[in-house]
């Protein structure tokens, strides 16, 4: 993982060169990686920012830490205009498993009200049924 310095430094390079209409974040891996990240998005007074929180791997191996979790719960989420875990991610998010459609949506209103999200896209594919596939908005 890169270091909390070269992170900052790599997002001062990129404010200084350009001005951002949006902003999309992936996998961000450690606590002070997502405190970096959070001060930029604020300094940067970008209002289209889109997380793709990726903290799970395929195999369900945690790419952040429960500290990094947190922050980006209380950092970078309430900036988001748009969230887009997958089933996993939501299930880690919200601490109960999704197994249906039903379940799904259920779980894209309840993660929009809780991390101020204008909008959460649930990313089907990755669940335990084939009912699963599709999207939710």
């Amino acid at each position: 993982l890169p270091s909390r310095q070269s992170v900052r430094e790599s997002l001062r390079a990129l404010g200084d060169d350009i001005r951002a209409d949006a902003i999309k974040l992936g996998m961000l891996g450690s606590a002070d990686v997502v405190r970096e990240v959070a001060a930029a998005l604020a300094a940067s007074g970008c209002g289209a920012i889109v997380c793709d929180p990726v903290m799970l791997s395929s195999t369900g191996t945690q790419l952040i830490d429960a500290d990094g979790v947190s922050l980006i719960r209380d950092e970078i989420f309430p900036r988001c205009r748009l969230l887009t875990p997958n089933i996993p991610e939501a299930e880690a998010l919200l601490g109960r498993r999704i197994l249906s459609t039903t379940e799904a949506e259920a779980a894209a209103l309840e993660l929009q009200r809780l991390t101020r999200c204008a909008a959460v896209l649930l990313k089907g594919g990755h669940g335990p049924s084939e009912e699963l596939v599709q999207d939710v908005l």
